[in-house]
Order: C-alpha cells, then structure tokens, then sequence
C-alpha cells in the first residue's frame, strides 16, 4: 500500500499489512502544496505517478530516485 501524507512533513510512503514494515520514499519538493493521487504502473512498478492538489503531476522510473514534472497546473509540460 502506498500514501502520502502533508502537514509538519511531506512523505510518501509504502506499508506492507503481512510483515507491518514500510518505507519512506523520496518525492518532489511541493512547498505548500500536497499529494491526493498516487498510480504505480501495473506493467512495471518501479514507475509511480503522483498529482497533486495544485494541479501538478510528478513521474518517477526509478524508484522514486528523480522526479518528471509532467503537467503544472494542469498544463502539460
């Protein structure tokens, strides 16, 4: 399970039920801004897709080592 969570500390984070063991993965600097929509690609799930509440969207292929912006503000980039 994936999810991001927005306040004192940005984060996305996954969380596996069966062992209780997660891990913390690196993101885009949003600023005030803040996760609402995350994707992993079924075909290849090392790449993540995350939109943001600003209209922004952030790929990653790479285990979330980089990030592509692909739409600001909804305007694709």
């Amino acid at each position: 399970m994936l999810y991001a969570s927005h306040g004192s500390e940005e984060a996305l984070k996954s969380y596996v039920l069966d062992n209780d063991k997660g891990e913390a993965f690196e993101i885009p600097e949003l600023g005030e801004d803040g996760i609402v929509f995350i994707s992993v690609n079924p075909a290849d799930d090392q790449q993540i897709a995350v939109y943001t509440v600003q209209g922004d969207a952030y790929v990653s292929s790479d285990e979330e080592t980089s990030w592509t912006m692909i739409l600001e503000k909804g305007q694709i980039q």
